[in-house]
């Protein structure tokens, strides 16, 4: 997995060994306890100079550009694995996050879909997945209904609506 700048990579035992710009992610030093396999790391997702990392007790760990997702801390108590974390998706500056129980949870540059906070009830249960685009998230529920924030074009709106 990759930011333009840094690699992480899943090693067999479960744990991440990251390089590159360690402005963009490339040193998870800060996170490397988090990371070290005691604890299997299941999947990562970059944005642009941040990573996430889902590990297998349904808990996220982030590192790299705190403005870009690299620091969870305003929402770790939704990603410490009391409800599983089944997928990650990132978005240019920003992630969010779908649980096991059908809710999302996002964070980042709020200008590319990390402020979820107007729509946040219709992401609070029932949402089975979720895409991204380069500044935006759409989410769909199991009534097949679509639901998108962030920077989302006219013609995005238009289709969506």
């Amino acid at each position: 997995h990759n930011t333009p700048t840094a690699f992480a990579a899943i090693r067999a035992d479960g744990s991440v060994i990251s390089w590159g710009s360690s402005s963009a992610g490339g040193n998870s030093s800060s996170v490397s306890s988090d990371i070290d396999g005691t604890i299997d790391v299941v999947s990562i997702s970059g944005n642009n100079s941040a990573f996430a990392a889902l590990r297998s007790d349904g808990s996220v760990v982030t590192w790299g550009n705190s403005s870009y997702g690299g620091d969870s801390s305003s929402v770790s108590s939704n990603l410490n694995g009391a409800v599983d974390v089944i997928s990650l998706h990132a978005s240019y500056q920003a992630f969010a996050a779908l649980r096991a129980d059908g809710s999302v949870v996002t964070w980042g540059d709020s200008g590319d879909g990390a402020d979820s906070s107007d729509i946040s009830t219709n992401l609070n249960m029932g949402i089975i997945g979720i895409a991204s685009s380069r500044e935006s998230f759409c989410a769909y529920n199991e009534l097949g209904a679509a639901i998108s924030w962030g920077v989302v074009s006219p013609f995005a709106a238009a289709v969506l609506n």
